[in-house]
C-alpha cells in the first residue's frame, strides 16, 4: 500500500518552523482520514514526551536506519523519503516522525479491529476467518481481529456459536465477567450487560468457563448443560438438562414438550420481550405442551388458553394469567 506523507510539513509543525500556509496543507492532510489523523496524533503524543526530556538527543540517521530496515523488509508498503535535518528542535521532531512511521506504517501489520453490531430487532450472521458461524441477536457487538490469530473474540449482548474444530487453537470468548474456551462445538452466549448473570448454554461438543476474577470458579460443559456466571458473587454454576427453547430467537422455534409453566412463562416473557404477571402461582406448576414455528404472540395466547383453562389477558404492556393452578 502506497501512502503519501508530508513528513516535511509534520516537522515544521512540531519544530514551529510552519507557514501558515504550510499549515493549511497540513491539516487539509490530516483531516483526509482517520489514518492520517491517528498517525499525526501519535507523532504529536511522542513529541511532547521528547519535549520533557532534557537529554533527548536527536539521532536522525540511527531512526532513518530503522526504518530503511522496515522498508527492507517490507517493501510491498513503499518508500518515504528521509528528512534533512536542520535546528536542535527540527532534528528531534525529524527523528520522533521517523520512530513512529516505523512503528506505524513499515513494520509488520497487526491486522485490524472488525466491529460488528446488531441493533434491535436485527439478527446477524458472521462468518469468521476461519470458517467458523456466529449469528448475533439484537442489541449485541461482536469484535474481534480481521487476522484472527489468536481465535479471540470480545462479546457484549448474546451470540450462537458454531466453531470450526482446530485442536492447536483453542476458540475463546471475552465478556463481561467470563471467558469461554473450545475447540469446536456448537454453543449460545447470553451477556448483556443489563443483566447480573451470563449464561452459558452447550448445544454441541464441551465448553470450558471461567469467571475472569476469579480462575477457581469454572466449570466444564456438555451437550445439553448450562453454565451460569454470577456477576456480583463472581460465582459460576453448572446447571444439566437446559431449556431447549434456548435459541428460540435464532431458529424461530419455540417447542414445549410437557414442560412446567413457570418455564413457558420465562421462554414467552424473553421470546416477545414482554412482561407476564401470574395471580395465582400454582398455575406456575401446571404443565403445557405445544410447538411454534415463526411464532406471534396472539398465536401462542390462543392456544395456550384452548389447552388451559386460565385466564389470559392483557392490560397495558402487560399479559395476566389467572385460573385454577395445580397442586390445589
Amino acid at each position: 500500500m502506497q501512502h503519501f506523507l508530508p513528513e516535511d510539513l509534520i516537522a515544521k509543525y512540531l519544530s514551529a518552523d510552519i507557514t501558515p500556509a504550510e499549515e493549511r496543507d497540513l491539516f487539509v492532510w490530516i483531516e483526509a482520514g482517520e489514518e492520517n489523523r491517528a498517525f499525526f496524533e501519535e507523532v504529536v503524543r511522542l513529541w511532547g514526551h521528547s519535549r520533557k526530556d532534557d537529554d533527548f538527543e536527536a539521532d536522525v540517521s540511527a531512526a532513518w536506519a530503522k526504518v530503511e530496515s522496515a522498508i527492507e523488509m517490507q517493501p510491498r508498503r513503499g518508500v518515504i523519503r528521509p528528512i534533512k535535518a536542520k535546528t536542535k528542535w527540527w532534528r528531534i521532531a525529524a527523528t520522533v516522525l521517523l520512530l513512529v512511521i516505523a512503528g506505524w506504517w513499515l513494520l509488520p501489520d497487526n491486522g485490524k479491529t472488525i466491529e460488528v453490531i446488531a441493533l434491535e430487532n436485527e439478527v446477524k450472521e458472521i462468518i469468521l476467518p476461519d470458517g467458523s458461524h456466529v449469528w448475533l441477536n439484537e442489541n449485541s457487538r461482536l469484535t474481534y481481529n480481521d487476522q484472527f490469530a489468536p481465535r479471540d473474540l470480545d462479546l457484549s449482548g448474546e451470540a450462537f456459536f458454531e466453531v470450526t474444530r482446530d485442536e492447536k487453537k483453542p476458540f475463546t470468548i471475552y465478556t463481561e465477567s467470563a471467558t469461554t474456551r473450545v475447540l469446536g462445538t456448537s454453543f449460545n452466549i447470553k451477556a448483556y450487560p443489563q443483566e447480573d448473570s451470563i449464561v452459558v448454554t452447550v448445544k454441541t461438543g464441551k465448553v470450558a468457563v471461567q469467571n475472569i476474577e476469579v480462575s477457581s470458579e469454572k466449570v466444564e460443559l456438555k451437550k445439553g448443560d448450562a453454565g451460569i456466571v454470577y456477576k456480583r458473587e463472581q460465582k459460576v454454576k453448572k446447571v444439566e438438562a437446559a431449556d431447549e427453547n434456548f435459541i428460540s430467537w435464532k431458529t424461530k422455534k419455540l417447542f414445549f414438550d410437557n414442560v412446567p409453566m413457570r418455564r413457558v412463562v420465562s421462554d414467552l416473557e424473553d421470546y416477545f420481550d414482554v412482561n407476564i404477571k401470574v395471580k395465582n402461582p400454582a398455575i406456575l406448576n401446571c404443565s403445557y405442551r405445544g410447538r411454534f414455528i415463526q411464532p406471534k404472540l396472539d398465536e401462542v395466547l390462543d392456544a395456550l388458553n384452548f389447552a388451559t383453562d386460565f385466564t389470559i389477558k392483557k392490560s397495558a404492556d402487560t399479559i395476566i394469567i389467572d385460573g385454577k393452578g395445580c397442586g390445589e
